[in-house]
This record gives C-alpha cells, sequence and structure tokens, in this order.
C-alpha cells in the first residue's frame, strides 16, 4: 500500500519494499493526476514491476557514458567483445544494436 504526500507543491508517493521506506516525486501539483500516478505505481509494485514511473536520465545517454567509460578504462577490442558475449553472460540485442555505433565489427 502506498501513500501520498506532498512537499511544497509536489505530490510524492510513500512505500514501504520490505523494511525500507521509499518516496518517489510524481512531478505534479494535480491531485488527479498524483492519485492517478500512484494507482499505476501500485499495480506495478504488486506484480512485482520496478518503479513504472519514467525516470529522468534517458537511456542513451547513460549507454554512451557507460561506453565511453569502458573505451577509457579498456582496450577497443575488449569494450566490442563485451555486447558480444554467449547468451548466459551479458549479450543483450538492445546493447549489441547500441554497440555498433562504436564498434567495428566486420573486421
Amino acid at each position: 500500500m502506498a501513500g501520498l504526500i506532498t512537499r511544497g507543491d509536489v505530490y510524492y508517493a510513500v512505500y514501504y519494499v520490505g523494511k525500507k521506506q521509499k518516496r518517489v516525486s510524481l512531478e505534479t501539483s494535480s491531485l488527479q493526476l498524483a492519485k492517478d500516478k500512484l494507482r499505476q505505481l501500485e499495480s506495478s509494485l504488486y506484480r512485482g514491476n520496478d518503479n513504472p514511473l519514467p525516470t529522468k536520465t534517458p537511456i542513451d545517454k547513460v549507454l554512451t557514458k557507460y561506453i565511453k567509460d569502458m573505451q577509457a578504462r579498456k582496450t577497443a577490442k575488449s569494450v566490442c567483445r563485451w555486447p558480444k558475449m554467449p547468451p548466459p553472460a551479458r549479450r543483450s540485442v538492445l546493447l549489441q544494436a547500441y554497440f555498433e555505433g562504436f564498434c567495428d565489427w566486420s573486421v
């Protein structure tokens, strides 16, 4: 069960995961929108999914910074080999497609 609180004009959802209290901004000052977002959050938590609310950081920025960090720490061959590991390891079609912009696999 989650609850609503306000801080200033912004509504927040408050809920527990285990014994730990979580507080997530609903990024709205409208009570009706806050209640709707709270219902979405509660139903996704009930199903066992993560937080359905959007994050502030787009995935392409995260992946770009991650790849640049890997390029600074590892050799070019290691960076390009990482997403092509066998299935039980870390292989992901999404990551492999994103890495194609940084790696030349035709060689």
